[in-house]
């Protein structure tokens, strides 16, 4: 793929993100929770964002949107993600405030935003050649965790959790797992959706990120069960791990075979090679084959990145089955049947 189209694609997904940023709902009503001693990559205040439902159903969702890891990646002609205080975007498909349009249309929801660059995993200052970047994702969301509980008590009556992350803000939501269940009584319906994290990366993939960054990750996903190691990218292959470490949690996995953000423009491989990773005993899909814990995968044979967040994506099908059926499965109460390409992908 020329350097050219990658340029268009992400910037198509940066001005995808401001627009969406730019977004005021005339259906909801949010409002601004600032984290006291959290920053965005700027330095701006960081603030999470509460729309009030039932009070004992709680969705909370990690916004996804790139990432950055050097002064180019971050402050470039094309950066590869938002660093600046926001707030919630559009909603539709599973954030849909309809009732015909999300079975979580009633719950109250706490929208993360994203704004570090670091997969809200980070935990350090970084100097990109003179331009300091906050990547404090992970402590941000730490800090905004106690003072929810601590200043309007979120987690008290709460009998069904739901957590969301899309792209970013689905590795976000996955290694917020073990905080996020801190806060919950054992008899709480925990469920969480994971929608495109990628993790069938190349083996270059980490070698584009300073120290500091990748021991940051390397540390959050270990604690999932999941290892990162400098010279293999693919990670998928651990992701079992979380399934029996959280047995309690109902998990779903969204993920495309083709996944273009994921591969090409963040993931340091083809589309291809991706799809044929995806597909193995080694990829996603073997969660659908070994039927660990509570989890449960739906993998489209595409490469469209991340389907929960519009009305078209989450229509899309495998196998019969859309994107929508799946998520819909997810939040019942009913066992959740995997869904995977029955074509075989090309060698």
């Amino acid at each position: 793929m020329s350097n050219i189209l990658i340029v268009t694609l992400t910037s198509a997904l940066f001005l995808h993100s401001i627009n969406a940023f730019a977004f005021k709902s005339t259906e909801e009503i949010w409002e601004k929770f600032t984290v006291e001693g959290a920053q965005c990559g700027t330095g701006d205040s960081y603030a999470v964002y509460i729309r009030q439902g039932r009070k004992d159903k709680v969705a909370m969702e990690f916004e996804g949107g790139g990432a950055c890891w050097d002064r180019n990646s971050c402050f470039g002609p094309v950066p590869l993600t938002n660093l600046s205080a926001h707030g919630p975007q559009k909603r539709q498909g599973v954030y849909s405030p309809n009732q015909n349009q999300s079975p979580l249309f009633d719950a109250t929801f706490v929208h993360f935003p994203y704004c570090t660059g670091d997969v809200f995993s980070g935990s350090h200052d970084a100097n990109y050649q003179g331009k300091l970047v906050r990547h404090q994702g992970h402590v941000n969301t730490i800090k905004a965790l106690q003072q929810m509980e601590s200043r309007i008590n979120l987690f008290n009556p709460v009998q069904e959790f739901y957590l969301i992350g899309e792209s970013a803000g689905a590795i976000g939501a996955l290694v917020s797992l073990p905080i996020v269940e801190q806060y919950l009584a054992k008899s709480v319906q925990k469920t969480a959706l994971i929608d495109s994290p990628g993790l069938h990366f190349g083996n270059t993939f980490w070698q584009k990120f300073p120290d500091q960054y990748f021991l940051d990750l390397q540390e959050h996903l270990q604690t999932l069960g999941i290892s990162a190691k400098a010279t293999e990218g693919n990670i998928a292959k651990d992701f079992g791990n979380i399934c029996v470490e959280f047995s309690d949690w109902k998990i779903g996995l969204i993920q495309s075979t083709r996944d273009i953000i994921m591969s090409i423009v963040f993931g340091n491989t083809s589309q291809s090679a991706h799809a044929k990773l995806v597909m193995s005993d080694l990829g996603i899909t073997e969660l659908a084959r070994e039927q660990m814990g509570q989890c449960s995968v739906w993998v489209n044979d595409s490469s469209t990145h991340t389907f929960i967040g519009n009305d078209k994506d989450i229509a899309r099908k495998t196998e019969k089955v859309s994107a929508r059926d799946f998520v819909n499965s997810i939040f019942s109460n009913k066992p959740t049947r995997s869904t995977i390409p029955k074509k075989l992908i090309p060698e």
